[in-house]
């Protein structure tokens, strides 16, 4: 089943390496792609979502095969497209992964060792990646990189969720910061009819460094190193978001630190964009 999981993970990768070269690909197209990759890795190793503790959803949705793998697909799908949304700050999309993977292989216990190993290879790789990206700002990920990343984190959660269940509530807070910039995005772009495959420069992190830039305080500071204070912010604010969810271990500090995240999100992004204007 791992072995599957990585083997989906490159077909990922390769897809993103051929649009990093090429550009050829469309993004509905791409999406589609990976789509499908995700279809048959859920369906092979049977990892779909059976529930995530909502009553309704599970008893008239997620109690359906076929609804659930469905189900689980398009989760993988959003959040490798997470990643690669959030890939345009240095460091900030493989401090992501770095954060999700150090606080997975704190629940994997140790005598699993063929996952362990897996997230600790992947975990090194990406610690490479992140210092030579966020000190240069020269090696970047790109698509192939931020494909691979996601997916095969979000094939390796859910793997651990059908071995160990792991409260719904508390992946969903872990997984939070990539999840809720891909949803926000594609809503935002369809309610102002739009492609929501159409690359723009609307995120929080570009409203975050386009701020910073306007302040007063930063005018001495290279553009570079404002792409970078831009990083550290938001993953600081997503550690202490981690931090607070694993020492309020229940289903109502998971729930409680989700809804808080949504409105924190929420806020600051239209706050920015106030400021901006």
């Amino acid at each position: 089943f791992l072995n599957l999981i990585f083997i989906a993970s490159l077909i990922v990768m390769i897809i993103g390496l051929i649009d990093d070269l090429t550009e050829i690909i469309p993004g509905p197209t791409r999406a589609l792609f990976i789509f499908l990759v995700a279809l048959i890795l859920v369906h092979l190793i049977d990892i779909q979502i059976k529930g995530i503790d909502s009553f309704f959803i599970d008893k008239y949705i997620l109690s359906y095969n076929f609804a659930a793998i469905l189900f689980a697909s398009l989760c993988l799908l959003m959040l490798t497209n997470g990643f690669n949304l959030i890939d345009g700050q240095h460091g900030l999309m493989t401090g992501v992964g770095i954060i999700i993977m150090l606080n997975f292989l704190l629940l994997v216990p140790e005598h699993v060792a063929n996952i362990n190993e897996i997230i600790t290879s992947i975990l090194y790789a990406t610690c490479v990646l992140f210092l030579f990206n966020f000190f240069t700002g020269k090696i970047m990920s790109g698509d192939c990189g931020s494909n691979f990343l996601g997916f095969i984190i979000g094939s390796l959660v859910m793997y651990i969720y059908n071995i160990f269940y792991i409260n719904p509530y508390f992946i969903a807070c872990i997984l939070f910061y990539p999840v809720i910039e891909i949803l926000f995005t594609y809503i935002r772009r369809i309610i102002a009819n739009k492609n929501p495959f159409d690359p723009d420069n609307k995120h929080l992190h570009s409203y975050l460094y386009i701020f910073l830039t306007t302040q007063k305080i930063f005018l001495e500071v290279s553009k570079n190193n404002l792409n970078r204070l831009t990083s550290i912010i938001i993953l600081c604010y997503f550690l202490i978001t981690i931090v607070i969810v694993n020492k309020y271990g229940n289903i109502i500090g998971y729930s409680t630190c989700l809804f808080i995240n949504i409105l924190s999100y929420l806020f600051f992004y239209y706050f920015l964009k106030r400021k901006l204007k």
